[in-house]
């Protein structure tokens, strides 16, 4: 166990109390959602009014284009032409030889 952490220590405790009270987790749970779910009421509704569409994909979004938009954006800025990157694994041999037919272009 690390040192301070007690919520390993919780779970141990909570899993010894089950085995002498079979049962009282599922108690303990229930009673938590029971207790919790009044508090919660109405916040679904308000973080859905947050939530828009991405303008080039349609997807829900709380920004004008989505996380995936933005990070295909920034990874076609980046690409490299297909010209230069290196050969995969499979098309090389044992000792790093490119195998026949897999060549670089300007080798062929």
């Amino acid at each position: 166990m690390a040192a301070g952490n007690r919520h390993l220590r919780y779970k141990e405790t909570l899993g010894q109390m089950e085995e002498s009270s079979p049962g009282i987790k599922a108690d303990f749970y229930l009673g938590f959602i029971e207790r919790v779910l009044p508090l919660l009421d109405g916040v679904a509704e308000t973080e859905r009014g947050l939530v828009g569409e991405c303008s080039r994909c349609g997807s829900p979004s709380t920004a004008e284009v989505c996380a995936f938009c933005r990070l295909a954006e920034r990874a076609a800025a980046t690409a490299v032409p297909s010209d230069v990157l290196p050969l995969a694994v499979g098309q090389l041999d044992g000792a790093g030889i490119p195998l026949e037919g897999h060549r670089p272009a300007d080798e062929r």
